[in-house]
């Protein structure tokens, strides 16, 4: 539409068609055409994005406003990104002209993010110096907590976030820890800006509780001039990373090599002291190094793996799963899902895409496909509350109007009860009889003798 808001339906789901919205209240919304542009948006409450094939929504670009591309930020809401089958629509978001990431938290922490699909792009912006992570927490905060990036999770799409000067590609902006960041599909490539890790912190902040269970992920830290660098995944130029498990996918990670200065490709941002710590990579994949770049410690070794002969002095390291191993991980996170809502609907697509994954023939294929069938049971989740809430309203509505029906009834009859045992009251020389309505029966006392007064 050109302007305005309009309805939108395909299946169980009912969305907004996003036009010229700036505050995305909570519900679903959908983008349908092909060059949408909006000022930067904020969500306020749980809001569910829908990008249709084919669409294209870019939001900064218009009128004079500043901030996140899109704000979500914790305790005001959260976002949850979803594509279609052809997974071909797109979200451009960035920052502007402040110290805020393209899909994030300003002023204060993010809210939770959740990708499912589409194809987005999220360019954190550095005004002050202080920028601001692509995806995640942004550098304009009053403390380092404020400008953290976490509870992003990424289950598919072709996701793409770079970071500002001294944030992270994904993770914290400005003295901002990166943590709690699961990947477990789709194509995501993370760059952090000038000290920042590719995912995980921002300058002079941890990366930590990272987790990668599938998908195709490529994350590089960057230093420049005298700055040094982030770790390729792990924290930020003169700070640790720990805590980082890969147990899928296929994962490339590079620090980087700054006037004699490195860092690690998964581990910890340049700093001498520094020591990585429970960064654990599945024992069945196979890791291969590239050694045509300069050298760096690309998975810093606190002794749990045994991985220091095979990477030392190299800057990349490239995971491989086998095909059985991603097929197990893949349909383990389907399961997961399953256990959250008891629904056929749910059931059926878990059903036909486990079938799917236990017959497919590469990792790529594995991916897709739990990629699609983890979108596809997220809108059935969504639809399910929805009409949960619905029903609960309506159900609250009939009953409401039986009460009220049956509380009418009863009333009528307690009533001609009562007026029909006053009309009964004894006399003398009368005779008693009974009258009943077909429910109620009373004794009404007629007299025997009627006398006249001739006037």
């Amino acid at each position: 539409p050109k302007s305005g808001i309009k309805e939108w339906k395909e299946g169980s789901v009912e969305a907004t068609v996003i036009a010229s919205t700036v505050i995305l209240k909570a519900g679903w919304y959908v983008v349908l055409g092909n060059d949408v542009k909006t000022r930067g948006m904020t969500c306020s409450g749980d809001v569910h994005l829908i990008l249709a094939d084919g669409a294209k929504l870019t939001t900064n670009v218009v009128g004079a406003t500043t901030g996140p591309g899109l704000t979500v930020r914790k305790g005001d809401g959260s976002l949850t990104i979803y594509g279609q089958a052809a997974q071909s629509g797109q979200l451009i978001a960035k920052g502007k002209e402040t110290d805020c990431p393209g899909i994030g938290g300003s002023g204060k922490k993010n809210g939770k993010i959740t990708i499912n699909g589409g194809i987005i792009e999220a360019t954190g912006a550095s005004k002050t110096e202080h920028g601001a992570a692509g995806i995640g927490g942004g550098g304009d905060g009053s403390s380092a907590d404020d400008n953290s990036g976490s509870d992003i999770t990424i289950n598919g799409g072709i996701v793409t976030a770079t970071g500002a000067y001294q944030g992270a590609g994904i993770g914290g902006g400005y003295l901002g820890s990166g943590s709690n960041i699961t990947i477990n599909g789709g194509t995501v490539t993370a760059y952090g800006g000038t000290r920042g890790a590719g995912i995980g912190g921002g300058y002079f902040a941890e990366g930590y509780g990272i987790t990668i269970n599938g998908g195709t992920v490529t994350a590089i830290g960057k230093g420049e001039g005298n700055y040094y660098a982030g770790a390729g995944i792990g924290g930020g130029d003169s700070r640790s990373g720990h805590d980082i498990t890969i147990n899928g996918g296929i994962v490339i990670a590079s620090g980087c090599w700054v006037d004699g200065h490195k860092s690690d490709g998964i581990g910890c941002g340049y700093h001498s002291n520094l020591t990585p710590a429970n960064i654990k990579v599945a024992s069945t994949h196979d890791v291969k190094a590239d050694n045509n770049n300069p050298p760096s410690t690309m998975i810093g070794n606190d002794g749990s793996e045994d991985l220091a002969g095979k990477l030392k002095g190299q800057c990349y390291v490239t995971i491989t799963p086998s095909l059985e191993t991603e097929k197990v991980y893949a349909i383990a996170a389907i399961n997961a899902k399953l256990e959250e809502i008891d629904n056929d609907n749910i059931k059926g697509i878990a059903t036909i895409a486990i079938a799917s994954i236990n017959a497919a023939t590469s990792v790529a294929e594995v991916n897709a496909i739990k990629g699609q069938a983890l979108s596809n049971i997220a809108s059935a989740q969504g639809a399910y509350y929805d009409g949960k809430a619905a029903g609960k309203a309506e159900g609250l509505e009939e009953g409401k109007a039986e009460g009220k029906a049956e509380g009418l009834e009863e009333g009528k009859a307690a009533g001609k009860a009562e007026l029909l045992g006053n009309m009964g009251t004894p006399c003398t020389d009368c005779t008693a009889v009974e009258v009943t309505d077909g429910t109620t029966t009373v004794t009404l006392y007629k007299p025997t003798k009627v006398s006249y007064i001739k006037k």
